[in-house]
């Protein structure tokens, strides 16, 4: 019989209760010990896992309230609160983690290991979850779920005993071809956590074109000198288009030299690094990428139902792109992009 702990939080600004459940079952075999922490008491879920699981007490912070002047410790005291996790932190942990490992800094002394010894730990959740397992729990392998996916993760540096699993395809082949230990899992309510990671993430603040979004993964200087050339003809034919690259670059330097020299702020927008692209990727006009892999949001674009072109995928992305509706500015760049991966 393994000892099986599931950590849950009932509150994650992504998932509906619905698909706690859901992966709770995916998970849950009845000749497993199987235990469950949630990070918040929440009435529903209780009543729901305890027919299932031994569902532990939710977290409390222990907080000294006395201590005599001679620090004798008999003499000190303590009491315990329920453990409170704003929702702004909640949010924070997949727009901004830092300000999560911020809060969980200040929270860890306060809360107590878990004395138990388990087989196997599951994370449904980003966040302050993670480091409670990391930091708290004992055990000898741990798999985390990975929802919201940022160009910015790179778990080559994490726990070896960690299995990773994702519902985004392009992550999955990201992940995999670097020697990741990533399991790719479809997920019916892939598409609704996509849309609630869009509507606590950040978005575009220009008003008016059309917004081509792109990863800024050239993988030639050949390719920087495409797309500055395609970008060149959208300002010579003054299409209104704007063209927003995420993620860091290797070309970066090439690329601010080029915006000045030609005079293309308006066609341009390096938008940086950014951990929550759904927004953006949402209220975008068109998906576009020169590499098929890293930084890849392609199978996201394609799950929202967006125009999507990729120079590594060009045939499998035809039934992507054809019959869309798209603008005649759309037109235009998807022609002058296509006559130069052609050449």
């Amino acid at each position: 019989m393994k000892k099986i702990l599931m950590v849950i939080d009932p509150y994650d600004p992504i998932l509906s209760i619905q698909q706690i459940k859901s992966m709770f079952h995916y998970h849950y075999k009845e000749k497993d010990q199987v235990y469950v922490q949630m990070m918040e008491y929440h009435r529903g879920l209780y009543e729901y896992l305890k027919d299932y699981a031994s569902v532990l007490p939710p977290l409390n912070l222990r907080k000294s309230n006395k201590k005599d002047e001679s620090n004798n410790q008999h003499y000190w005291q303590f009491s315990f609160v329920p453990l409170t996790i704003p929702r702004n932190i909640r949010i924070a942990s997949y727009n901004y983690p830092s300000i999560t490992a911020v809060f969980w800094n200040h929270l860890s002394p306060l809360i107590q290991l878990d004395r138990r010894v388990y087989d196997h730990v599951l994370v449904f959740s980003q966040g302050v979850s993670v480091f409670y397992v990391k930091e708290k729990i004992e055990t000898a392998k741990v798999t985390y779920y990975l929802h919201v996916i940022s160009p910015l993760i790179d778990l080559r540096e994490e726990l070896p005993n960690w299995l990773y699993i994702t519902n985004s395809f392009s992550f999955y082949h990201w992940q995999k071809t670097s020697g990741v230990n990533v399991l790719y899992q479809r997920d019916n309510h892939q598409l609704e956590m996509v849309l609630a990671a869009a509507k606590i993430g950040e978005g575009f603040s220009d008003r008016g074109g059309m917004r081509i979004l792109s990863p800024g993964n050239w993988s030639t200087p050949q390719q920087l000198d495409e797309f500055i050339h395609i970008c060149r003809e959208i300002k010579k034919k003054k299409l209104s288009v704007r063209w927003y690259l995420y993620g860091n670059t290797p070309f970066i330097y090439q690329i601010i030299e080029e915006i000045h020299k030609y005079q293309l702020q308006n066609q341009i927008v390096l938008l940086g690094e950014k951990h929550n692209l759904y927004q953006y990727l949402k209220q975008a006009d068109f998906y576009m990428e020169w590499e098929e892999g890293q930084h890849s949001l392609l199978s996201e674009a394609i799950l929202l139902d967006k125009p999507v072109l990729s120079l590594g995928l060009v045939y499998p992305c035809v039934r992507y792109l054809e019959g869309k509706v798209l603008s005649y500015e759309l037109l235009q760049v998807v022609t002058m992009f296509r006559q130069h991966i052609q050449k």
